[in-house]
């Protein structure tokens, strides 16, 4: 009767840790099809608001701040298209977006400009941190420097290598069979994470110590 007991006490924690992870998902899913929306619309409203700002005269050819935080919006808007919308679709359509995860010559593209929009907007605010600093630490013997003109190739750099590592990540990847999958080596995920967080999250907080 103890052995019985004992089989029924673990039956009911299996069963009930088995229906905790079904209604943690569910929930998960009814908040990310609700709140996802919401995000969107406010973050592509604030960029379209910000790059009117940033473009207008005269501070889109007098300051290289401006310049910079325009792509910044730019970047920003690709990320929330190819990536927030794209992964709200992909939870409220599931079986239409997994036969297009499976279709690589469609979802290729989409899994490029997401990658690279990624890595364009975290290395973008670094840039933008960095035009800061110079603003003020340096503020005389950076005004040479901190042009449009310059502004813009680093944009230009920082979006061609963004591309460049985003090419190298996605097929880089063995037996790639679907879009947006993480069979990444070892390796080459915390290449990955360096890349995309690590490494810009520490020259952020750097560069904004600095300034204080």
């Amino acid at each position: 009767s103890v052995q019985a007991s004992e089989m029924d006490v673990g039956n009911s924690s299996s069963n009930s840790s088995a229906a905790i992870p079904s209604d943690t998902f569910f929930a998960a899913r009814v908040l990310w099809i609700t709140i996802s929306p919401f995000i969107l619309i406010i973050g592509l409203v604030g960029n379209a608001l910000s790059l009117c700002v940033f473009v207008r005269e005269p501070f889109g050819k007098s300051s290289s701040t401006f310049t910079l935080l325009g792509v910044l919006a730019i970047s920003d808007t690709f990320v929330l298209v190819t990536g927030l919308l794209r992964d709200w679709l992909s939870v409220l359509l599931r079986e239409s977006f997994a036969a297009f995860n499976a279709s690589l010559w469609l979802c290729s593209p989409v899994e490029l400009v997401s990658m690279s929009s990624m890595y364009s907007s975290a290395w973008m605010l670094v840039a933008v941190s960095f035009d800061r600093f110079l603003a003020i630490r340096l503020p005389l013997q950076s005004r040479g420097m901190r042009t449009p003109a310059r502004a813009k190739m680093l944009a230009l750099c920082i979006t061609l290598l963004a591309f460049t590592a985003s090419v190298f990540m996605t097929f880089m990847k063995p037996n790639r069979r679907v879009c947006f999958s993480q069979s990444l080596s070892e390796v080459a995920t915390w290449v990955d994470v360096c890349a995309y967080c690590l490494l810009p999250s520490v020259l952020l907080f750097g560069l904004n110590g600095a300034m204080l």
